[in-house]
C-alpha cells in the first residue's frame, strides 16, 4: 500500500499543476488530451550527482497513463 500511495502523490502534482483550480466533474475528455499532450513534452526532472535538479528524457505514456489512472 505504501507504494500506491506514493504514486498518487506523485501523480497528483502533475494533474493539480495543469487542472489547478477545475473541479472533477469540468475535466473534459479534451481537457484530458491536453493534459496527455502537454505532459509527453515535458522532460523528466532528476537529480544529478551534485544534487542539484538536472532535465532527463521525456515523460513515458506509461507515467500518463498511471497519472490519469489517479485522476
Amino acid at each position: 500500500m505504501p507504494a500506491t500511495y506514493q504514486r498518487y502523490v506523485t501523480s497528483s502534482k502533475a494533474l493539480l499543476r495543469h487542472f489547478t483550480d477545475v473541479s472533477l466533474d469540468k475535466i473534459t475528455p479534451n481537457e484530458v488530451e491536453r493534459f496527455k499532450i502537454n505532459r509527453l513534452s515535458q522532460r523528466r526532472a532528476a537529480r544529478g550527482k551534485d544534487g542539484r535538479k538536472t532535465r532527463k528524457g521525456k515523460i513515458k505514456p506509461a507515467t500518463v497513463n498511471r497519472e490519469l489512472a489517479c485522476l
